[in-house]
């Protein structure tokens, strides 16, 4: 049993419709749970306990602070719709450092997207 197997299975087995649900909303963990029952049988022997600690060490790589991530994307939504003002210097500054700080954030996501769309052939 190797991680990457693993890893390519679940991504195999996530359709679009679910990849785009999970995604969208940073649940990494919710992308593999939705195969839980499988992998356990599977990969684990029914042990849940090892499938749990075992998923917490192949996701970790990409994922960051899913629940900043979070918090920082509809920041930057609210900000740019609402409060950027091109001609203020500081407001433009402060859009800024929160758009790095979430491209920072979802870089590891990113990643990821990138080698499901490899993987499953297909363009979330």
């Amino acid at each position: 049993m190797k991680v990457d197997d693993i890893l390519i299975d679940i991504l195999k087995r996530t359709t679009i419709q679910d990849w785009n649900k999970y995604s969208e909303s940073f649940d990494i963990q919710g992308l593999y749970d939705i195969h839980r029952v499988y992998l356990i049988n599977k990969y684990f022997d029914g042990n849940a306990l090892r499938y749990g600690v075992k998923m917490a060490s192949i996701f970790k790589p990409y994922t960051q602070d899913e629940i900043r991530a979070k918090e920082l994307n509809r920041k930057v939504f609210l900000f740019k719709k609402y409060s950027l003002n091109k001609r203020d210097t500081e407001s433009v500054k402060e859009y800024n450092m929160m758009v790095s700080e979430l491209n920072r954030l979802v870089k590891p996501h990113q990643d990821l997207r990138k080698l499901y769309i490899k993987i499953t052939k297909t363009k979330p």
